[in-house]
């Protein structure tokens, strides 16, 4: 047991621990990833708004009457209807 653990080439795993720790340094202080979030953070504020939108849209007894799984089917059919209309389309 005490020649395997000798074998751990604790050292190397030291040295790339520290290696990997220099790198994520120098990724958190890039101005890519400070702009990449800054870009995520509108794309999700963008969709949080399209959703609440979409969602409102479809009335109130939406999220409490989901019906059937048949019943679903009907209802994402009309939905996806509705959202081609309104991009002037069809889903037909």
């Amino acid at each position: 047991m005490v020649t395997q653990v000798n074998e751990i080439p604790l050292m190397q795993i030291v040295d790339d621990i520290h290696h990997t720790s220099e790198q994520f340094a120098k990724l958190s202080d890039s101005p890519e990833l400070t702009n990449g979030l800054s870009n995520l953070d509108r794309s999700m504020a963008n969709i949080a708004q399209v959703t609440g939108q979409s969602a409102s849209g479809l009335g109130r007894s939406w999220p409490r009457n989901l019906g059937t799984r048949s019943e679903s089917s009907q209802g994402n059919a009309a939905l996806g209807n509705e959202f081609a209309t309104r991009a002037g389309g069809s889903m037909a």
